[in-house]
């Protein structure tokens, strides 16, 4: 994936926001700030753990419009990924064309997986764009 490799296997931390560690929000929050040039709010001290799924699924809601972040039929390169775990929208990614998302789960370092791989674990709750 060329200029990617930085974003792939940073651990699992949750809370994390830097190359040392990062949860999907810190890692959906460090590509934007060195690929799209786009400062995502932190959303630290927001969430103790980011297993609190509820807690998560609340903030993924509430951060959609400050980050003015609009629904998206089709999916391009940069389009945050919102994924449900369990049936809750409490996962991010960012979508890398052809049919990646980029994430950080628990359990697993970061990487760039099929659409296809994901989604038989989970399920893509829509794609969204971030306007400067």
């Amino acid at each position: 994936m060329g200029a990617l490799d930085k974003y792939i296997g940073i651990p699992f931390e949750s809370g994390g926001r830097d190359e040392s560690g990062v949860d999907c929000w810190g890692l959906v929050r460090m590509y934007y700030s060195d690929i799209m040039k786009i400062d995502l709010p932190s959303l630290d001290g927001k969430y103790e753990s980011a297993f609190h799924t509820e807690i998560v699924r609340d903030l993924v809601d509430i951060t959609k419009p400050v980050i003015k972040a609009k629904p998206v039929e089709e999916p391009r390169s940069g389009d945050i990924a919102v994924v449900k775990l369990a049936g809750i929208p409490c996962h991010v990614g960012v979508y890398l064309e052809p049919g990646y998302v980029l994430h950080a789960e628990r359990g697993k370092d970061s990487c760039a997986e099929r659409v296809s791989i994901l989604s038989r674990r989970a399920r893509i709750e829509g794609y969204y764009r971030v306007e400067n």
